[in-house]
């Protein structure tokens, strides 16, 4: 059996409010709105589904798309 290895999170992580959307149908559009309703109290929001990551309403083309990716772009909202 192969053991899963989970990254430690970075030390900043409790800086930041984060939201995760599941299910069957219509994660994207979910996630779309939810960034829409946060940015009208805090900016920057980040936001990584099946289409891309993006920083406000800017795709993000310069990060990997893997947890490293996922880490930096949060590092951006600090």
């Amino acid at each position: 059996m192969t053991s899963l290895k989970i990254p430690t999170p970075p030390e900043w992580k409790r800086s930041l409010f984060t939201v995760g959307v599941t299910g069957t149908n219509g994660k994207t559009s979910t996630t779309a709105w939810i960034a829409a309703a946060l940015a009208t109290v805090a900016r920057p929001v980040a936001r990584t589904t099946t289409v891309g990551s993006f920083l406000d309403d800017a795709l993000v083309t310069d990060l990997p798309r893997d947890y490293n990716g996922y880490v930096a772009l949060m590092r951006r909202c600090l």
